[in-house]
């Protein structure tokens, strides 16, 4: 079994979006160079704003993070693909479809697609991100709960916006043409407290030193777990909204993540943060 994984720089075309992405980044694991044909679970992980896809790797070491679990489960973990959620560095598109580019039809069709095809992925997909990534991959589970089985939310707000705060007047305006309804359908709390998720599992993670997102998660795992999510919940005390946070967020749920695609046995220890119910 090789020791190690390989990451490969490829662009993902928007095909059915028409979104144009920069080129993602994919991790495979030492088992898929052993054996090509094995349809591994894929976890696609969305960046910050600004941000580029490389930001996973350059600053959140995913692909360091992804290695060391594979080498601890005879060279098996998920596929790691890291898409370009903006189009360019500071395209605030908070991954829905809006006159900033396709963006969800891109990361919920395109990219799966691609990654099925391309490296012969399994239907079994998570969705995780940073910060603004953070909010994208709790959207993006909630309104496509068919397509993800598992979401890791680190250090994002609770609602769409373009500004660092939540400004519900000027993100309707700029990306859902005004429409109070098209926002709501992409607010997670609404969503929450509207529907049911009896087969999602979520992990939150965040820094007791970053106001506003510590705030969301507060909100936010409660309103979850209610709505029948399988959730963790983690405070980092003192961490703030940086990436050595977000490092360890990934690194923190990337069991627990790997578990729910079905791939490798639940984590054992302590797993107090999580709760179903």
């Amino acid at each position: 079994m090789p020791h190690r994984g390989y990451t490969v720089q490829i662009p993902i075309p928007g095909k059915t979006s028409g979104f144009a992405a920069r080129a993602a980044y994919v991790w495979i694991p030492p088992i898929w160079v052993t054996d090509p044909t094995r349809a591994l679970p894929v976890i696609e992980m969305i960046a910050g704003v600004p941000g580029n896809p490389s930001d996973w790797n350059r600053a959140g070491f995913a692909d360091q993070t992804a290695l060391a679990f594979a080498n601890s489960h005879h060279g098996v973990a998920p596929i790691i693909v890291m898409p370009d959620s903006l189009g360019s560095a500071g395209n605030d598109t908070e991954c829905v479809n809006s006159p900033r580019g396709q963006a969800e039809t891109y990361l919920t069709v395109d990219v799966p697609a691609f990654i099925r095809s391309t490296f012969g992925a399994s239907s079994a997909i998570a969705v995780a991100g940073l910060s603004a990534g953070g909010f994208c991959a709790l959207m993006l589970a909630l309104r496509h709960p068919e397509l993800y089985r598992a979401f890791g939310d680190y250090s994002g707000l609770t609602s769409p916006t373009v500004d660092e705060s939540v400004n519900r007047a000027d993100t309707t305006r700029d990306l859902f043409g005004g429409s109070s309804a098209a926002y709501d359908a992409h607010d997670p709390p609404a969503l929450l407290r509207s529907r049911t998720y009896p087969r999602m599992g979520g992990w939150f993670e965040v820094g007791t030193a970053d106001g506003g997102p510590l705030a969301a998660q507060r909100e936010l795992v409660p309103l979850a777990r209610s709505a029948g999510v399988v959730t963790c919940s983690v405070e980092i005390p003192g961490a703030g909204h940086a990436f050595g946070l977000w490092a360890r967020a990934f690194k923190d749920s990337l069991p627990w993540l790997s578990s729910r695609l079905g791939l490798t046995p639940a984590p054992t220890g302590d797993l107090g943060h999580c709760s179903a119910s």
